[in-house]
């Protein structure tokens, strides 16, 4: 995910450099290709849903087994009827043929809709080599004030060598799946508290088509928000927590990140910015004062308000972009520097390390934007360090003394760090009563993002990050895993060999750019196919370090080599 605050000037800097590089590997294909068709099409993220406004948006994404191609224009009929859905008869939008690649939440350009209206609809696209499509099949939506949840479709698979983390990605599905399925018939605590919610967002949207559900989620929290501008603990639960309250705000980060939906975000803003007040109000010093329902941790109410405090106040920075509220990211700079020294003061001593020696201390410190920063915005180095090397050092002596809060954080913080191998044999050597804490505390997750390593490189998957981090250990040799995003299926099956080279075949979808980073030794080389990269088309080598090979791919199916 960005961590820049200035996300809509880095988005905006994204976007150039994303259509330099269209640009650039755009290599003629073939005109005897078959023209590219429509997967998936949806309004409001779900398929054929019932209860949407009058003015929808429509998404869908790209079929094709060509390598490279892309979408020049798009074409969208709907009708009253399903026997007056053709280009001559549609009653209630003919677009035309748009000049456009963009196919994700596309606003409606029809005539006004009615509430309890059914409509249907379909797309078709032109491709890059003046090719058009055929129309998608018939899809259609009921407009109306309350939005239906159906039951959610899967997303992802993973698979492995390690009987034992295939064992956990499926006890975290069985954990997830009959939560979201309650929640969809109506169970609205069925998700959980906003804690829990908090470390398992990701996870739901990594294996469920859950964009639909966790928006629906956070309007239901604000049903019941006070007059101060406070959440409660889940939807219509009559108590409150900071915590939880904050994750009504700290959803949005991965809702945004993986579904793309910067309208949503922008229609929060004041919620964000009336709910940081409140909070400011509440504790003005930023102390971090006890109020409300906690989890259930053996760390102080206190430190937790604190640090979470700073987690929510980093992400409102970062939310601040799709926002189009760069001017209020300074705001933001400042709470989050009173909250880091406020943290200092209490929590910090003379020898750079914490007061409070926990394990699930130390990962909050780490992870939530408390440690203090030097006039760069940068984590003070040896605070940072002291922090990481005491954690380390408890972890290597008692291994993880934590609770499902800690076990979320330890799942991002030693990637982030470079200790991706002593978390693998970590998690394999867990028993099952251990394990207990880390299924649905965000370890399906990091199995996606972290070992299969498939993550978005901008909002709603519109360019695919592949970095997985393979662990040099001999008990995990393979890795296959698939995810159904926005923009269409990405797929990663990674092989090592005892030699210490890596077969690597990745699938992109349709109409995206991928930028890949694989382990790759100095002395090594990396063919796709057996080819150089220099002579294979649609990838371009963009750099090469002692440790990594960085590449950007158009889409389509390639097979590297490191060698």
């Amino acid at each position: 995910m960005p961590t820049c605050a200035l996300a809509a000037l880095r988005l905006s800097y994204q976007s150039m450099k994303l259509g330099f590089l269209i640009a650039f590997l755009g290599t003629a294909l073939s005109l005897f290709g078959a023209p590219i068709n429509i997967g998936s099409p949806r309004v409001e993220h779900s398929i054929d849903p019932v209860g949407v406004s009058t003015n929808p948006r429509f998404s869908w994404h790209l079929v094709s087994e060509e390598n490279g191609k892309r979408q020049l224009a798009y074409e969208i009929i709907a009708a009253s009827q399903k026997d007056l859905l053709d280009e001559e008869k549609a009653d209630l939008w003919k677009s035309g043929k748009v000049k456009s690649s963009n196919r994700q939440l596309i606003e409606w350009g029809g005539k006004k809709l009615k509430n309890d209206q059914l409509v249907f609809w379909k797309v078709r696209v032109t491709d890059e080599s003046q090719k058009t499509g055929d129309w998608s099949e018939t899809s259609q939506f009921k407009v109306g004030a309350q939005r239906k949840l159906g039951l959610p479709q899967r997303t992802s698979g993973f698979e492995s060598n390690s009987q034992r983390l295939n064992e956990i990605y499926q006890d975290s599905i069985l954990l997830l799946q009959p939560r979201i399925e309650a929640f969809s018939k109506g169970n609205h605590q069925a998700l959980g508290n906003g804690a829990s919610l908090q470390r398992t967002a990701r996870e739901f949207l990594y294996h469920f088509d859950a964009t639909s559900h966790l928006t629906q989620w956070i309007k239901m929290m604000d049903l019941t928000r006070t007059k101060e501008g406070f959440f409660p603990v889940q939807p219509h639960a009559p108590h409150y927590g900071s915590v939880s309250s904050d994750a009504a705000i700290t959803t949005h980060l991965p809702l945004w990140w993986m579904g793309g939906d910067d309208d949503f975000v922008k229609q929060r803003w004041e919620v964000f910015e009336s709910y940081f007040i409140a909070r400011e109000q509440n504790d003005p010093t930023f102390k971090g004062l006890k109020w409300g329902q906690f989890p259930e941790e053996e760390l102080s109410p206190q430190f937790l308000d604190l640090t979470s405090m700073g987690y929510t106040s980093r992400i409102i920075r970062e939310l601040a972009g799709p926002a189009q509220q760069p001017l209020n990211v300074i705001r933001f700079k400042d709470y989050s520097a009173r909250i880091r020294e406020s943290f200092q003061r209490q929590y910090l001593n003379e020898k750079k390390a914490l007061i409070k020696p926990s394990q699930t201390a130390q990962l909050l410190a780490l992870r939530c934007g408390v440690l203090p920063e030097n006039k760069a915005g940068q984590k003070i180095p040896e605070y940072q360090n002291t922090i990481i090397e005491n954690l380390m050092a408890s972890l290597h002596k008692d291994g993880p003394q934590v609770g499902s809060m800690g076990a979320y954080f330890l799942l991002q913080v030693l990637p982030l760090i470079g200790d991706q191998d002593h978390l693998v044999k970590m998690i394999l050597s867990l028993n099952d009563e251990q394990l207990k804490v880390f299924i649905g505390a965000g370890i399906s997750e990091w199995m996606m993002s972290q070992l299969v390593g498939i993550d978005a490189g901008a909002p709603g998957f519109k360019l695919v990050q592949i970095a997985p981090r393979i662990p040099n250990i001999d008990s995990l040799q393979w890795v296959k895993g698939h995810y159904d995003s926005p923009s269409g299926r990405v797929s990663v099956n990674w092989e090592q060999t005892k030699e210490g080279h890596l077969d690597f075949e990745v699938t992109i979808p349709p109409g995206v750019l991928s930028r890949i980073q694989l382990p790759c030794k100095k002395e090594q080389e990396v063919t796709e196919s057996g080819k150089i990269i220099s002579e294979v088309a649609g990838i371009e080598l963009t750099g090469k370090s002692d440790t990594h090979v960085n590449l950007v791919t158009q889409s389509g199916r390639y097979r590297f080599q490191i060698r």
